[in-house]
């Protein structure tokens, strides 16, 4: 933990949405949890988009669940700090403020966490886990993660007594930053005044995260690992089988593909960049226009995705002329394609021109990346 002047801070923790507590309750747009209790027992619901003044009114602490889509500032600062950690896009920002006797009751959280106190004084309490790594949040009164058997099966605290028997006690001003590594318990129950603070939560991978990610891409290729299974299936035959597919696991772009699946269910989180992928395939919800720019050196091309459905986006990329024929070739296709087989098809252009025309139609969601395998598709 670290002290000092809140002004050694970016300036958006203590101007606009952040100035002060009072402001963050009245202007926020979003939704919220709330929590009460005591440091033994409590409870921390989401309440959708209520008052948040009213919510502290009640004696409550208010829990602003996206920072991010707030104050636009944060997420520049997000993107700096995960690239200085070496992670892709993977973490995001609550705020906490809590009304004078209230707070959050005894729990451990699954991921790495910064605290940052913006206003009021805190009494933080806190204890390692004693276990080693743990991959799950964990409360004594909440329902058990589903990975709570696998992390504590060589044993857990019976009750909370038994955690703040043995706890530390340090005091949060503004200013004051406290890194909280996952697992470690906690509580900011039954404060003396309000306070207001913001957490920044890593949501960074596991080592099994990043395999699974790889094999799961793979085995979902396999029609027989697609198969619905209604009776024992022969699981030993199908492993056996696995061999030569495992051998062809891309392991160096394991972190890819994990940022690529946790993308393909999210409206925030997109596709990584800069990634040298083997094959792509189209998405038809997608559609694409192209047309000249005005000075002729270029190329405008737009995507719309999902016209007349609830996903909807609208894209507009600026890229070289001949670009237009390669996404025609791209549109032709029905099936996966291999870069090798585009490249070649093009061989007037510079690879590293269709690499960059293939990452910006993959954030625009006109095409995705097929990761996993190294089957080779042709244009149909």
């Amino acid at each position: 933990m670290t002290h000092g002047a809140l002004e050694r801070l970016p300036a958006f923790f203590r101007a606009g949405l952040l100035q002060d507590a009072t402001h963050l309750c009245r202007h926020y747009v979003g939704n919220l949890q709330v929590a009460g209790g005591d440091q033994v027992g409590g409870v921390q619901q989401a309440v959708g988009r209520v008052p948040a003044s009213r919510m502290l009114d009640l004696g409550l602490t208010v829990v602003f669940d996206d920072l991010v889509g707030s104050v636009p500032e944060a997420g520049a600062w997000l993107r700096a700090l995960e690239g200085a950690l070496g992670l892709p896009t993977c973490s995001r920002m609550m705020a906490f403020v809590n009304a004078p006797g209230s707070g959050l009751t005894l729990h451990h959280d699954r991921y790495d966490q910064l605290l940052i106190q913006l206003e009021g004084t805190k009494t933080f309490r806190w204890r390692a886990s004693g276990l080693e790594h743990p991959d799950l949040r964990c409360s004594h009164g909440d329902l058990p993660a589903a990975a709570f058997g696998a992390s504590y099966a060589d044993g857990f605290p019976p009750t909370p007594e038994s955690v703040l028997a043995d706890t530390h006690e340090v005091r949060l001003h503004p200013g004051s930053v406290l890194f909280l590594p996952g697992g470690t318990w906690h509580t900011t129950a039954k404060q003396d005044e309000r306070a207001m603070s913001v957490a920044v939560i890593v949501e960074a991978p596991t080592a099994a995260d990043l395999f699974l990610s790889c094999v799961a891409a793979q085995l979902e290729q396999l029609p027989a690992w697609r198969k619905r299974v209604y009776a024992d299936p022969d699981l030993p035959a199908l492993v056996a089988g696995l061999t030569p597919h495992l051998a062809e696991l891309d392991l160096s772009l394991a972190l890819a593909t994990w940022q690529l699946r946790r993308s393909f269910t999210s409206d925030t989180q997109a596709p990584p960049t800069g990634i040298r992928w083997p094959r792509y395939i189209r998405l038809p919800y997608a559609k694409v226009s192209t047309h000249p720019t005005e000075d002729g050196e270029g190329l405008l091309v737009r995507v719309v995705c999902g016209a007349g459905t609830y996903v909807h986006a609208d894209t507009t990329l600026g890229t070289f002329p001949e670009a237009g024929a390669v996404i025609e070739w791209i549109a032709g296709c029905i099936k996966a394609f291999a870069v090798s087989d585009l490249t070649a098809a093009f061989p007037e252009i510079l690879e590293e021109e269709i690499d960059g025309l293939l990452d910006a139609l993959g954030q625009a969601r006109f095409i995705r990346p097929v990761p996993g395998g190294r089957r080779t598709a042709q244009q149909t």
